[in-house]
């Protein structure tokens, strides 16, 4: 596994974010049986993830801006 860098940046964040995703994937199936709500499910939680990740991004650019 990668080690974290000193300050986070995106590609890091996705890529653990994709790693991560596996494990939740395979676990809903098994739970719902339904490998479709599985992957809606699964990709709802991706997309709120990146969207946090952006704006983790976006704040930490902008109080960093003048520096």
């Amino acid at each position: 596994m990668s080690r974290q860098p000193e300050r986070p940046n995106l590609i890091w964040l996705l890529r653990r974010l994709l790693v991560g995703s596996l494990l939740p994937l395979i676990a809903l199936y098994v739970i719902t049986g339904s490998f479709r709500l599985a992957l809606w499910v699964t990709a709802i939680i991706i997309g709120l993830s990146i969207l946090i990740a952006l704006i983790y991004e976006g704040i930490y650019m902008l109080r960093n801006r003048g520096k």
